[in-house]
């Protein structure tokens, strides 16, 4: 009788991750996303804090010191480089609030995120551009991108990880993944 008690456990443990994944599927898909193939953030990543994902492509996050990538102090939008988002709120276009759901879920508010910028630092808007993994180390532009959460969108001159992008997104799309399926 002593290893019953563990099984029980085990076994509401199972059908609790079941019942996420069945409330909320881009949760099973996001955390399946191989990371093996993915690189580690540079040794010049810059932590930011996660204040709020704006969409499945923007993030407000805060900056509480300057940095090789970030100058700014205080509270900074950071667009993610190389990935696109169907938007909302005034288009509402297919696949907009699954893809911000799940930028949330690998990015949550009070969370550390490591950022990289490329070449152009910040768009005509103001908005810094980077690259962002979690405090998981999980390549975010990419993991989105792999699992059609995202489509993949070249933003020349900052490429340093295009090809990464490019073939995920390649995948995705022979995957018939995430939006690739729901949009048309």
């Amino acid at each position: 009788m002593t290893g019953r008690p563990w099984l029980g456990l085990a076994a509401g443990a199972v059908a609790f991750a079941a019942g996420l994944a069945a409330v909320w599927p881009l949760a099973s898909a996001v955390l399946a996303a191989p990371a093996s193939s993915r690189p580690a953030w540079p040794a010049t990543a810059q932590p930011l804090v996660v204040q709020e994902v704006l969409s499945g492509d923007s993030v407000v996050f805060t900056s509480t010191r300057t940095g090789p990538q970030v100058s700014d102090l205080g509270t900074i939008t950071v667009r993610l480089i190389g990935i696109d988002a169907p938007n909302f709120p005034t288009s509402r276009e297919c696949y907009a609030e699954e893809s911000q759901a799940a930028l949330a879920a690998m990015l949550p508010e009070g969370s550390i995120a490591w950022v990289v910028t490329d070449e152009v630092l910040q768009d005509e808007g103001g908005r810094w551009l980077g690259y962002v993994w979690s405090g998981e180390g999980d390549f975010v532009n990419d993991v989105l991108v792999a699992n059609g959460i995202v489509r993949p969108y070249e933003m020349a001159p900052n490429e340093a990880f295009w090809p990464i992008l490019a073939q995920s997104a390649e995948e995705a799309f022979r995957r018939s993944a995430g939006l690739w399926s729901a949009c048309s």
